[in-house]
């Protein structure tokens, strides 16, 4: 009885039982109680029915989730947008601070020379590695090791008059007054002069310059710079954040320190990480017969050289010169 018993069907047993009581109506006692144990049945079932208004809130929840879905993705993209923008604008500025970097050392880097392999040499740059100019160089150079040095010990003086911040517009002040026009310099002049570059943007920019510890021996500079571990030493770079950006003057290289996978969100804002880009340049500059001076000509392939991204740790340059000066 009860599976022909819905609402569709109430209207058509309604008019049998109707018909079966005018046809029959002595009989109508006990077809009368059965006819009314039927309708509070049927009544029954009537009433613990879904409403027909909330049959649909499913329909509609679903409709919103989706709605929502799209508004989320949207929005995610957005934000993927903007930290592509944000990240391509740092790229450019890290560009603009090399390229200051390299017009203000016009002489370019005093620790790098071909030796006596001259006919190696670029012709374009034939003029600058000709040994007067590489003479010149050196000379030059020596007069601000010379100023660096007594900078140095005013420093330690004078423990109180010590201003990390104002140190590389010193240094760079002391390039120009020692050299004049024409300025030759290493990777720690390279990295002061983008820094002081990357300091005087608007909006601000956060940066920092990394030296290698010894027996490493480089510098340069990094955008985004991680947390330092709790010795004071910067992590390998397999851990610093993906939007942590390497620029390296003396190199003349502009990365990401952290390998990430390329996708077509970041394609062409960069060609691989700065660890990657550093040995083929160092690969580059072998090939070419460049070497590289430091107490003694070496070989760009050498490990002190080929591996320094990954051999050596590393710290912030401001806080080596704190050491040096005998500061905390």
């Amino acid at each position: 009885m009860q599976g022909g018993i819905d609402g569709a069907n109430n209207n058509t047993f309604t008019s049998n039982s109707q018909q079966i009581s005018h046809s029959k109506p002595k009989a109508s006692g006990r077809l009368h109680k059965l006819f009314k144990k039927l309708r509070a049945t049927n009544e029954t079932y009537s009433r613990t029915e879904v409403p027909t208004d909330q049959q649909f809130e499913p329909v509609h929840f679903t409709q919103a989730q989706s709605a929502q879905k799209a508004s989320d993705e949207k929005q995610l993209v957005k934000k993927l947008s903007q930290k592509q923008a944000d990240l391509q604008m740092l790229f450019d500025k890290g560009k603009d601070a090399i390229r200051h970097s390299r017009e203000f050392l016009s002489l370019k880097a005093v620790n790098k020379d071909y030796g006596t392999l001259t006919p190696w040499i670029p012709h374009k740059k034939l003029e600058r590695y000709s040994p007067n100019a590489l003479s010149v160089r050196e000379l030059l150079y020596r007069k601000y090791l010379k100023a660096q040095q007594e900078h140095i010990r005013q420093l330690e003086r004078s423990p109180d008059q010590f201003k990390a911040e104002l140190i590389p517009g010193q240094r760079i002040q002391l390039l120009h007054d020692t050299q004049g026009a024409e300025v030759t310099g290493t990777c720690e002049d390279y990295a002061l002069l983008i820094y002081d570059y990357l300091t005087k943007q608007d909006p601000p920019i956060r940066h920092d310059i990394v030296q290698l510890k010894d027996p490493g021996d480089h510098a340069f500079n990094v955008i985004n710079p991680p947390k330092k571990n709790s010795d004071g030493s910067y992590p390998p770079f397999s851990k610093w954040p993906e939007d942590s950006i390497v620029v390296d003057g003396w190199a003349n290289i502009i990365a990401l320190a952290k390998k990430t996978k390329k996708t077509k969100r970041n394609a062409g804002t960069h060609a691989g990480s700065f660890s990657d880009q550093w040995v083929l340049k160092m690969h580059k500059w072998a090939d070419r017969g460049l070497e590289i001076h430091g107490e003694l000509p070496e070989s760009p392939l050498n490990k002190k050289w080929l591996n320094a991204m990954t051999d050596f740790k590393m710290e912030s340059w401001f806080d080596c010169l704190r050491s040096a000066v005998g500061m905390k």
